[in-house]
């Protein structure tokens, strides 16, 4: 396989591809974990899967090609990754770069279809960073809160759902509810993981949400201090984006 070209896979025959060649429980990414074939079924698997393979052009006489395995074991053994659910005006699709030794890989999926595709390991984050939504930072003045200020409500909206500011004194508290509650284009909910010294993968702690209104994008984060947590919501440009996944990741013992 060259390393230009792109392998299209259903996520079914990604699942099978992790069983049959012993990568562990499939990435998150692929979404769920390992899946459970009565026999007939996986006859049925393993011929759709040989055919995708072959359509694909990384099936020959003596199995997969190599150069296709070792970029799924990129994504499944990644020493470095970064990886998001992401939504544009065509809708849905997730994105996954992982760097693992001298290996990089981008994989993009949209439905149950995943795309496969060689990289710069050293570049995977901007690589990650360059498949987001196509959406101009906004202009507005960045906002800061502490968390003190709102009352958590229901899960959603990448985690930053809040009810309205508890203290309608607190001016960035109003200004950050009325960016949540504005109307969107898309957005994302970007994370990172390595692997530890003792090879457990390790996420981090906390994420990048990204909403993307009308006026542009914007970065929302929690940002944790000496002092009390605070939520921050940035003009969203690439280069803040790129900085703050990689103090993320940073942060990951």
């Amino acid at each position: 396989m060259r390393t230009s070209d792109r392998v299209e896979l259903s996520t079914e025959s990604v699942h099978r591809l992790c069983e049959a060649h012993g990568l562990g429980e499939p990435h998150t990414f692929f979404a769920g974990g390992a899946r459970y074939y009565p026999l007939g079924r996986r006859q049925e698997a393993d011929a759709q899967l040989r055919r995708e393979l072959e359509a694909a052009g990384v099936n020959g006489v003596r199995g997969v090609d190599p150069g296709f395995l070792e970029l799924l074991e990129a994504v499944q053994r990644a020493a470095a990754e970064f990886y998001g659910w992401m939504q544009d005006d065509e809708g849905p699709y997730s994105v996954l770069t992982a760097q693992a030794g001298r290996t990089g890989v981008l994989a993009q999926k949209v439905g149950d279809r995943v795309t496969f595709e060689r990289v710069d390991p050293a570049r995977v984050l901007d690589s990650f960073v360059y498949r987001l939504p196509n959406v101009q930072a906004s202009r507005g003045e960045a906002i800061s809160v502490l968390e003190a200020d709102f009352a958590q409500a229901a899960p959603g909206g990448g985690g930053f759902a809040m009810s309205g500011p508890r203290s309608a004194r607190v001016p960035e508290a109003r200004r950050l509810d009325a960016l949540l509650k504005a109307p969107r284009r898309g957005g994302a909910k970007l994370y990172t993981a390595k692997r530890n010294h003792l090879g457990t993968r390790v996420r981090a702690a906390d994420w990048l949400t990204v909403i993307d209104l009308p006026d542009g994008r914007w970065a929302l984060y929690r940002a944790r201090g000496r002092g009390e947590a605070a939520i921050s919501a940035v003009p969203g440009a690439p280069q803040f984006l790129r900085k703050r996944l990689a103090e993320l990741h940073a942060t990951i013992g």
